[in-house]
């Protein structure tokens, strides 16, 4: 069983993973409109669940980390089966607001718990001497994303909303099947090992997280402004394409330019990071956040927007990727699950902040405004990333 290489059925993982987000939330706008909510519902519905799920995340790794009978496997299993019954309660349920909301939150909080356990496993495989490539992987699962994305479109455009929750739940039935395919093994010894170090607080308390791991947590600080000016922007994109006279052709034009060139840096982030450091990753691509958000500011119009979202390569997918390693190597072996839940947390707020803040300036300012409070987040965070990243070795 060592050295198996495992990349093939964690690359459809990954796919698998990013197919169902993408029905589940990128589509959660349409699906919830369809059943009666109104934008101001949405809203908070997405925040709301967003919110418990940044609560949620740590302990449910927490318990990744310290369960003696359960492996990570088992757990994800677990997970994935509450997840597909909440899924297809969402594909048959009625539009009666008060159950569909209730489906959709915890539907929501259960998809991205799934985040960072799949991410902390591959590096649980890769430690009990298996082989996988994660950014290979990652890049999989990008492009499965960008697929799925285009599939939906014209599903909605013959079929009613329901295909929404019944793409996310085949998906997650893939996860499913994909994860039988992994082997069973049992914890290494350093895994548990912290039962009997009285150092050790049990539960993992985020106390102790903050003490063990002081600098990581002010990198957390960084990512999350960087993801709050991400988010923001993202979320926010067609109205900066109106204000550059565009419409929605030239916003899907915008999106496929920026999913179409992530997909180099991450398939071949595997042989980026052999030769840089995680740690000179990092803050490299913290720069380029900022770098983007600048160029933003003085894109006068579409053709030059389009242009910024060159970037994107250099920022946010050479970042996802770069962060999970960083995280990994940052972490002791008991603390792994609970970093990427920490770490998958700081996006999570990244996304609730982001696209709060981008409303409210939206409401009483302008575009131009929201684009400049950008390049300010994004500057504060590429301080905290560059101030408090720590080398680190390579896995």
């Amino acid at each position: 069983m060592k050295g198996k290489n495992l990349t093939l059925n964690y690359s459809l993982l990954q796919g698998s993973y990013w197919m169902s987000y993408c029905a589940l939330y990128s589509f959660a706008t349409v699906y919830l409109l369809s059943k009666g909510f109104n934008s101001a519902m949405i809203g908070m519905i997405v925040a709301g669940s967003n919110i418990l799920t940044s609560v949620l995340q740590p302990y449910v790794s927490t318990l990744a980390d310290q369960a003696k009978k359960l492996s990570i496997r088992q757990i994800i299993l677990m997970v994935a089966a509450v997840l597909a019954i909440l899924l297809a309660g969402l594909t048959i349920v009625p539009s009666q607001l008060l159950l569909v909301g209730l489906l959709f939150i915890f539907a929501n909080i259960f998809l991205q718990v799934l985040q960072p356990l799949i991410n902390a496993m591959s590096f649980y495989y890769i430690r009990h001497g298996m082989k996988i490539d994660f950014g290979l992987a990652r890049g999989t699962g990008s492009l499965a994303f960008a697929i799925l994305s285009s599939i939906l479109g014209y599903l909605l455009s013959k079929f009613a909303s329901w295909v929404i929750p019944f793409s996310s739940l085949i998906c997650v039935g893939l996860i499913v099947l994909l994860m039988l395919s992994f082997p069973m093994i049992q914890k290494m010894s350093e895994e548990v090992a912290h039962d009997e170090n009285p150092n050790h607080v049990p539960g993992g308390s985020f106390m102790y997280f903050v003490k063990e791991y002081p600098s990581f947590c002010f990198v957390l600080i960084g990512s999350t402004c960087l993801f709050i000016y991400h988010n923001m922007f993202n979320g926010y994109l067609i109205q900066v394409v109106e204000s550059l006279h565009g419409t929605s052709k030239e916003l899907g034009t915008t999106m496929s330019l920026a999913a179409m060139v992530e997909i180099p840096t991450m398939f071949l982030f595997s042989k980026i990071v052999a030769k840089y450091s995680s740690h000179k990753l990092l803050v490299f691509a913290s720069i380029m956040f900022t770098v983007k958000a600048i160029a933003t500011i003085f894109a006068v119009n579409i053709p030059i927007l389009y242009a910024t979202q060159i970037f994107q390569m250099f920022a946010f997918a050479l970042f996802t990727p770069a962060s999970v390693y960083y995280t990994n190597q940052m972490m002791k072996p008991q603390d792994q699950f609970k970093g990427q839940a920490y770490l998958t947390m700081t996006i999570t707020m990244g996304g609730v902040l982001g696209s709060l803040l981008g409303g409210f300036i939206l409401q009483y300012s302008s575009v131009s405004m929201m684009l400049i409070v950008c390049a300010i987040v994004s500057a504060i965070g590429t301080f905290f990333v560059a101030k408090f990243a720590k080398e680190v070795k390579n896995v």
